[in-house]
């Protein structure tokens, strides 16, 4: 899977390159003075600079999570249901009471997506949900996974539920919490200030620039 994605991603890069380095070739052939030549370098640096972005992005956050543009705005998140919709708006309230097996097709787990990270600590592996409580007063959505993970939302809205996929759009604040071998556990916290993302552990982890993206969902759980 990863070899796919460097693959993939030094494809994208490349195909990149290739077209800002045409941009620049035909520059540098139209003309030999030296303002031309220094133009055309100097774009060859930008396409240079651009693939190698991208390539760190997609490595980062996945190729279809950058190809689907699944950072964008929220706005088209907030597009209301039809009435034959397979997707649901509902509110974190009505998650507890929620038919989960009878309109979620979770059977071999849930991948866990926080604002863009979605790689490394448990993250990737499936989980399977034990239970959901929402604190109404406190406004603190909490998901238990059976392998002892847990998940705590604060004021989480909207949520939408699709047969494959569980999405909180915006929160103020999201906790990861693993277990450990010793019975203590890894804690992992992004809170969202409005502008950023920032996140605190009580491990030492720093996430890398690329692996979340305040305009991306809060929260993605994907079967």
């Amino acid at each position: 899977m990863k070899s796919f994605r460097v693959i993939t991603s030094l494809f994208y890069a490349s195909l990149l390159f290739f077209g800002v380095g045409s941009i620049s070739f035909f520059i540098l052939i139209s003309s030999q003075s030296a303002l031309v030549i220094i133009a055309a370098i100097i774009i060859g640096i930008i396409g240079l600079v651009m693939s190698r972005f991208l390539f760190n992005l997609m490595m980062r956050r996945g190729v279809i999570s950058v190809l689907a543009g699944s950072y964008s705005s929220y706005e088209l998140d907030e597009i209301k249901s039809t009435p034959n919709s397979s997707i649901l708006k509902i509110q974190p309230s009505e998650l507890h009471h929620f038919p989960f097996e009878k309109h979620f097709q979770f059977q071999q787990g849930l991948k866990i997506n926080i604002w863009g990270d979605w790689e490394g600590r448990s993250l990737e592996k499936r989980h399977h949900i034990e239970s959901i409580i929402f604190d109404e007063q406190a406004q603190w959505l909490t998901i238990r996974f059976l392998d002892g993970c847990l998940l705590k939302i604060k004021n989480p809205s909207p949520l939408h539920v699709a047969k494959s996929y569980l999405k909180i759009i915006k929160a103020q604040e999201i906790q990861w919490i693993t277990p450990t071998l010793t019975n203590a556990t890894m804690q992992y916290i992004y809170i969202n200030d409005g502008k950023n993302i920032i996140t605190q552990s009580n491990n030492g982890w720093k996430p890398h620039q690329f692996d979340i993206g305040i305009g991306m969902n809060a929260l993605y759980l994907q079967a």
